[in-house]
């Protein structure tokens, strides 16, 4: 579980040290710019977190499950709105702390089956998967626990 106040400041500064396509062909690594998940425009930070409409989809459904009635939002808008709504350690920040962290780990480890192993997964099954491990990782603290017992585990 994630108490510090830092949480956000470390997930902004590990996205940015992320190997896009356009990082990469920056440097001069790759040619490839089309994102994996959509197909349709440019791998960038700010268009996989969440732009992208694979990844906004998932980042959507992640907000409902939560309660929270939103759209998606920049990156940078979502940093910002976490940063003003989600600090602390209430049960609430917690398990969107915890929703954020595995929507951006999923994403990326997305983004690399595609490219690596030629594998791809719904929507569903990444949503599931992410909704599944904050249970798992949540259970262990009853004040966690409390909040999840609110929250569908098969959305």
């Amino acid at each position: 579980m994630v108490h510090q106040d830092g949480f956000l400041c470390l997930t902004w500064q590990l996205i940015g040290g992320l190997s896009t396509r356009e990082r990469l062909a920056s440097w001069g690594v790759t040619d490839t710019l089309v994102c994996p998940l959509c197909n349709v425009a440019n791998e960038t930070i700010d268009h996989l977190f969440f732009s992208c409409v694979y990844s906004s989809g998932i980042w959507n459904i992640l907000l409902q499950w939560q309660g929270l009635t939103r759209k998606t939002m920049s990156w940078q808008h979502e940093m910002a709105w976490m940063e003003v709504n989600e600090r602390g350690r209430s049960a609430r920040a917690e398990v969107s702390r915890m929703a954020i962290a595995g929507c951006v780990y999923h994403i990326w480890q997305e983004r690399n089956m595609r490219i690596f192993q030629n594998k791809q997964r719904q929507e569903e099954q990444v949503i599931r998967q992410i909704i599944q491990e904050i249970f798992c990782r949540g259970s262990m603290w009853a004040r966690l626990a409390k909040k999840l017992e609110r929250l569908n585990f098969y959305p």
